[in-house]
């Protein structure tokens, strides 16, 4: 794919996503490739996530601010960015979804690469339109993320109806949420231990 291709794409991903779902799923890179995609992408997304002011991590054990290093952020996105999908392929399957594994790897990571240029857009905005006019642009882009995505998983799974990409959407965070509760109540048991 060339840089023109993957412009294209990207804008019609929010403007046509279901087009642009059953092109890219039918790419099949296999699944060496798609793991180091998403490790590129979750690099990439911490990178552009720097350029926002004021991102930090949250300290597992006291529950305030911490300053993340970039090592911390690219681990906490990746390990994130993994649950999401195992849980959007398990939440799928389970309501009579039919997408495989690889490819709902592959949603993940265009997603992903998806919302790190909308954060750049985001920051140009706020930096041209102000904070006000940049703040609406950002409900606009992140409601687009959104629709974009429960189109994906619609093609993905090739439901009938947009209404089980939702559910699959808001169960997989449940999920997500649920795994995440249980990964910080283990390190901050062991914090705990150890100090």
């Amino acid at each position: 794919m060339q840089a023109a291709q993957i412009w294209h794409l990207f804008w019609q991903s929010l403007l046509r996503p279901t087009e642009v779902a059953r092109q890219l799923i039918s790419f099949d890179p296999g699944r060496p490739a798609l793991w180091m995609a998403l490790a590129l992408v979750t690099i990439l997304s911490v990178l552009t996530m720097a350029l926002l002011p004021g991102v930090q991590a949250v300290n597992p054990v006291t529950g305030g601010a911490m300053t993340a290093t970039p090592y911390l952020s690219v681990l906490l996105l990746g390990v994130l960015l993994a649950m999401t999908v195992f849980a959007l392929y398990f939440t799928g399957q389970a309501l009579g979804g039919r997408g495989t594994f690889a490819a709902t790897l592959l949603v993940v990571i265009w997603i992903e690469a998806l919302a790190s240029g909308l954060r750049i857009l985001d920051v140009a905005a706020a930096l041209l339109l102000g904070p006000q006019l940049g703040g609406l642009l950002s409900i606009l882009m992140l409601a687009a993320l959104v629709w974009a995505l429960v189109n994906f998983i619609n093609v993905l799974h090739g439901f009938a109806n947009l209404g089980r990409a939702v559910a699959v959407l808001v169960l997989a965070l449940v999920g997500i949420i649920g795994g995440l509760a249980v990964i910080l109540t283990l390190i901050a048991a062991l914090a705990a231990r150890g100090a």
